[in-house]
């Protein structure tokens, strides 16, 4: 999820700075991955978390992919009982935020549970 995150910082920072950030509490850890990039035009935001979803403009596409990056690492991080979030401004950045609990939240099913026994 982390490699995600800053291989998209790193592909939409041609200048500026990328920071990483980490922090675990009684309950959890909180992973953010905050970029100095080209920004996200908020009516995008929505759709960015969606598979095959890419909100560069098609007539500026300089960065080449799938468009299941941030899809997958939200999947994850869901499947794994995590929150994520995403907060961005154009011009001055991208942050991303996961918060994954130290115990797992989600469900299993039982052949999953028996294999991890």
């Amino acid at each position: 999820m982390l490699l995600n995150l800053l291989s998209n910082a790193v592909k939409f920072t041609d200048e500026g700075a990328i920071m990483v950030y980490a922090r675990a509490n009684p309950t959890g850890l909180t992973l953010r991955v905050i970029d100095t990039g080209c920004g996200i035009p908020p009516e995008h935001l929505p759709r960015l978390a969606r598979p095959f979803e890419q909100v560069e403009q098609e007539l500026a596409r300089n960065h080449h992919g799938t468009g299941l990056g941030l899809a997958l690492t939200k999947s994850l991080v869901e499947m794994h009982g995590g929150k994520f979030s995403i907060q961005s401004e154009v011009g001055r950045g991208t942050i991303v935020t996961i918060t994954l609990p130290r115990l797992f939240g989600g469900r299993r099913d039982s052949e999953t549970a028996a294999a991890a026994e």
